[in-house]
């Protein structure tokens, strides 16, 4: 897999994460939207961003929340 292949899966992951913030996400639901396997997907999501898949939807939804609050 390329580089620019790579960043294109971790880029629809992020922005099928943004869309589904509000909703219960499995990691499986994450994995089967980008036709990976979870293990593999949050290797490559990790390597990328330097966090897993659940750590990113984490930090996502807190910093929703705080800008609610705001």
């Amino acid at each position: 897999m390329t580089e620019k292949s790579r960043k294109a899966v971790i880029k629809k992951v992020a922005v099928y994460i943004e869309r589904h913030l509000q909703e219960p996400m499995p990691l499986k639901e994450v994995a089967q939207a980008a036709g990976y396997s979870v293990f593999h997907l949050n290797r490559m999501f990790a390597a990328e961003t330097g966090c897993t898949i659940h750590r990113y939807i984490c930090a996502r939804r807190l910093t929703a929340a705080a800008e609610k609050l705001l």
